[in-house]
């Protein structure tokens, strides 16, 4: 899986204009559903973003970071143009300030997002934390990246897929470790 950064601001955009003022842990409990619905039923996730396995359960790496920049916490490429589409008020709540260009989304993105908002919308962040405390979070060390195989075995894939996924995985891994040489 890689980071498509474009997919990470479209699909912060397409949550927070169904439901404006989520707050940065609503949103990535969203995403987390959504992307591991999509990564089982169509074998990928939907913005390649690592998930960490943070106290209060999964959170989006690279998202937290661009949520963060908009904040100006830290910098990230493209926080401008994420600036100038979003709001982020009372230090952690989003909202939209336009659309979602669903361009970058494929069809099934959008159907597995539209779930889990409808599924996860109504919860609290609390409650969101709790739920995303499944196997694939409690079985990583606090503050690591999750593995995707992991994530999609806690939805039930199949042995096959999961297979698939940790060998994709393992090229992901060869490719940033030869990447860094």
């Amino acid at each position: 899986m890689f980071l498509d950064k474009e997919k990470v601001i479209e699909t912060v955009l397409y949550i927070v204009n169904e439901m404006p003022g989520l707050s940065f842990m609503q949103i990535f409990k969203i995403m987390y559903f959504a992307e591991q619905d999509h990564l089982v039923k169509h074998g990928r996730m939907i913005t390649g973003d690592d998930y960490v396995a943070m106290a209060n359960g999964p959170v989006p790496s690279h998202t937290y970071d661009a949520l963060k920049a908009v904040k100006g916490v830290n910098s990230w490429v493209n926080v401008a143009g994420l600036k100038a589409r979003i709001e982020i008020q009372d230090s952690y709540h989003v909202y939209p300030m336009g659309s979602a260009d669903t361009d970058f989304l494929s069809q099934t993105d959008i159907e597995c997002l539209d779930a889990s908002i409808r599924m996860y919308g109504v919860c609290t962040a609390g409650e969101l934390s709790m739920l995303s405390h499944g196997p694939a979070w409690s079985s990583t060390e606090r503050n690591r990246r999750m593995k995707v195989a992991d994530i999609a075995a806690e939805a039930e894939a199949s042995e096959e897929q999961i297979k698939y996924l940790e060998e994709k995985e393992q090229l992901k891994v060869s490719l940033r470790d030869a990447a860094a040489k």
